[in-house]
């Protein structure tokens, strides 16, 4: 979608070389400007590639336009871990902060000094680091079988908020703002995390040694799963199309809700707390446990 809009240049992070092949072929498909989109190596993870694809970066722009200006970063590499907090394996805890949470703070360390020569340069105009969120942002309630998931996104949330508020106090024309989309659809969320719940299972058998972990919580984790099978969802290109509007916006508001259920979310938030996990333990799982 971005590459249809009067961007010169879309610098598109990929982990593999092959999904920036099959992303240039998707957006020439779509009636896109392929052209536009320039792939590069990237894991959020590791320092050296970040640092190597901030290098990269760089010389393009330099090349391009003889100054190295950005005007926006999209933090949206993630990740979704599901699994009981009591026996969740904790490499996979330290694996979902580092991609959903440390990676973004990685790319925004080594990427602000683009946004400030953009912004602060003759004529330029503001820059923002926008990340991905999730559902209703901090005022959501917290489902059970997700502490990794929800622990990395909220963390997301306090980092762009004080980050929003540093860049007032310096008066750096830098904005800061989070995405929170509610289901949405299409997308291999669900088939990749059906592989990455295989995956926990096994880890928690081998630290237990035994099936205690699946035994007791797999019934309740099979229901979030078909739970969330069910929701009808918002389609993917609104995420796209709600990306466009914080570029393009002045002043970009704080969070963008994307969908009914992340835009009701906050709402069920602001309930009493018996109140909101009441609502959960119901709607989700059909089960009221104890109270």
């Amino acid at each position: 979608h971005l590459s249809t809009l009067p961007y010169d240049a879309i610098y598109a992070g990929c982990f593999l070389e092959a999904s920036g092949d099959k992303l240039k072929a998707k957006v020439k498909a779509c009636g896109g400007d392929a052209s536009k989109v320039i792939c590069v190596e990237l894991d959020v993870t590791s320092d050296q590639s970040v640092a190597a694809a901030a290098q990269t970066v760089k010389t393009d722009l330099e090349k391009r336009t003889g100054t190295c200006g950005l005007i926006a970063i999209i933090n949206c590499a993630g990740m979704g871990f599901n699994g009981p907090a009591e026996f969740f394996p904790m490499d996979m805890y330290k694996r979902q902060m580092d991609v959903n949470f440390f990676g973004y703070v990685r790319i925004t360390q080594a990427f602000m000094p683009f946004l400030r020569a953009a912004s602060t340069s003759s004529g330029g105009r503001r820059a923002r680091c926008v990340y991905v969120g999730t559902g209703g942002g901090i005022l959501s309630p917290a489902p059970p079988l997700l502490t990794a998931y929800m622990a990395s996104k909220w963390a997301v949330e306090a980092f762009c908020r004080s980050l929003r508020v540093e860049m007032q106090l310096r008066e750096l024309p830098v904005d800061a703002c989070v995405v929170n989309p509610g289901f949405v659809k299409p997308t291999m969320l669900v088939s990749e995390g059906l592989k990455l719940n295989a995956k926990m299972w096994d880890q928690c058998a081998k630290s237990l040694g035994s099936n205690q972990a699946q035994e007791e919580y797999g019934p309740l984790l099979d229901k979030f799963i078909q739970y969330s099978a069910e929701q009808p969802g918002t389609h993917v290109s609104e995420v796209a199309k709600t990306m466009a509007r914080v570029l393009k916006a002045g002043r970009p508001y704080n969070s963008y809700k994307v969908g009914p259920d992340s835009k009701a979310a906050p709402i069920v938030g602001s309930f009493p707390v018996t109140v909101s996990e009441w609502i959960i333990k119901k709607s989700m799982f059909n089960k009221l446990g104890a109270v």
